[in-house]
């Protein structure tokens, strides 16, 4: 059995793949002050959509899926 992590969310995946197709985006998100957030911080900003992230004092949401 493996585990894997990974980013996402139906927002920021839609927001990723506009970018990736080359549209004009600005995603307004809000993260936590875990490992998860910091993993999708560096996700966003790398592709340049990191200006609409807002920080909260609290631990990011994570889901479980099974494959």
């Amino acid at each position: 059995m493996e585990l894997s992590y990974c980013t996402g969310g139906k927002g920021a995946n839609q927001a990723v793949t506009s970018r990736l197709l080359g549209g004009e985006v600005f995603f307004l998100t809000c993260l936590g002050n875990d490992g998860n957030a910091h993993m999708m911080k560096r996700e966003l900003k790398a592709i340049d959509l990191g200006s609409g992230i807002r920080y909260v004092d609290s631990p990011n949401g994570v889901a479980l899926i099974e494959v």
